[in-house]
């Protein structure tokens, strides 16, 4: 059956690795997405990656039950119809130690449909991407990407030389502007979950997440000037969220 990959979901990769640069998290060993999707008649269709809290703890590798358990709710109460089929892990290059099989054979469990897992190499000149067979580790199989043309221009985009039109630099500092704030509020959504919190609170919070690392629409012209105003009103929010923070902590 064919596997076919969604360009959305090596833009989350990149985006993933960039949050863990940006918040300096040395607990991790590397970024991982659990891919979710559909089955067809011809082949499975991976939509959507979510990321999954890998951490070393004594030597051992495992991921956060719990906090996964949570997100993937929180995915399926947006897209129903998709389930797990596989998992990506996402490197910069250098190879770090970590125990694949172990994380294979403890997320087969959590579902019958967990077949495929990706590796992502971002820092070589044309990006590797390589995709396994859960149960065949070292047999490669082949893939398809949904849309190369889509992919190269999500992934090259930092590349790029400035746009010489005022619109093109608007959306760039709108993109970066995207880009800074979405691990400031991963950063929340992991101090709600590491605390007693209305599952209401949570479930808003994680909602909003999903909608910021959507692709854009066909409308999305049509809802520019709103999104700009919500994002810039999320910010301000994400500032006085920091400063309470700091203020508890250097209270006696």
């Amino acid at each position: 059956m064919e596997v076919v990959l969604s360009p959305l979901i090596l833009v989350q990769a990149n985006q993933l690795l960039e949050a863990q640069r940006l918040l300096e998290d040395k607990t991790r060993l590397l970024p991982c997405l659990l891919l979710f999707g559909e089955r067809t008649s011809s082949h499975i269709d991976l939509q959507y990656g979510l990321d999954l809290p890998v951490l070393e703890s004594k030597g051992a590798v495992s991921y956060q039950s719990d906090a996964l358990h949570k997100r993937v709710e929180l995915l399926k109460s947006v897209f129903p119809q998709l389930k797990a089929f596989g998992v990506m892990f996402v490197s910069e290059g250098l190879n770090r130690t970590c125990n694949v099989k172990g994380i294979l054979d403890e997320l087969t469990k959590e579902g019958p449909n967990m077949s495929y897992y990706f590796t992502y190499n971002v820092l070589t000149e044309n990006f590797e991407l390589h995709c396994y067979h859960i149960e065949q580790p070292r047999l490669r199989i082949p893939f398809r990407l949904a849309n190369n043309d889509t992919l190269l221009a999500a992934i090259n985009s930092s590349q790029q030389s400035k746009p010489k039109l005022d619109d093109g630099n608007e959306y760039e500092k709108q993109a970066d502007f995207n880009k800074k704030l979405i691990p400031r509020i991963d950063k929340i959504i992991s101090y709600l979950e590491s605390t007693p919190v209305a599952d209401s609170i949570l479930r808003k919070v994680n909602l909003l997440i999903l909608q910021l690392k959507k692709a854009p629409t066909a409308d999305i012209e049509q809802q520019v000037t709103e999104k700009e105003m919500e994002l810039q009103v999320l910010n301000i929010i994400c500032n006085q969220w920091e400063t309470r923070q700091v203020l508890d902590r250097s209270q006696p």
